[in-house]
């Protein structure tokens, strides 16, 4: 049996999946024209992956989830809904 991974772990694995996410979406804004949320997205997921390295440092934990923030409300002024098709043509 696995020993449960620590705090530590399991914040840098969190981080680093949700860069991931933001990578894909800032892919997918970039196909549909979508500068802008494209770059914000990007963004996120940068300050992700810096949340990832140092996983206990509240500080970039906090800049990370702010960044998530500002890219979701980017997606939503783009027209992109969670869980929602993509708008337009290309979904």
């Amino acid at each position: 049996m696995k020993p449960p991974a620590s705090l530590s772990q399991q914040l840098a694995e969190f981080h680093r999946g949700l860069a991931g996410h933001h990578r894909q979406t800032a892919r997918r804004h970039r196909q549909h024209g979508h500068d802008g949320a494209a770059l914000r997205h990007e963004q996120a997921a940068e300050a992700h992956a810096l949340a990832a390295a140092t996983p206990l440092d509240q500080r970039l934990a906090g800049a990370a989830m702010r960044a998530s923030g500002i890219a979701d409300e980017a997606s939503q002024r783009a027209g992109v809904r969670p869980f929602m098709p993509w708008p337009g043509k290309g979904r």
